[in-house]
């Protein structure tokens, strides 16, 4: 994600322990967000049609009943 950023084609919203070598460097321009903003949803995104790995399942099956807990059947 950094990579993307630092080659001008995205933007992200990230601890600044994460992007701090990267600040440093020079390859990544940081900006502040207000508290009152920095509260954010997080998506995981994945292609559909890909095989879902064991450990992409496991993972798959902790988050989903604290993310989704509405969808996921008792």
């Amino acid at each position: 994600m950094l990579g993307c950023v630092a080659a001008g084609v995205g933007v992200t919203l990230l601890p600044k322990g994460v992007v701090a070598t990267a600040w440093r460097e020079g390859r990544v321009a940081v900006h502040d967000v207000a508290p009152e903003d920095a509260c954010v949803d997080t998506l995981f995104v994945r292609r559909h049609d890909v095989h879902a790995s064991t450990a992409l399942s496991a993972f798959l099956d902790i988050a989903r009943p604290v993310a989704l807990p509405a969808l996921v059947p008792a």
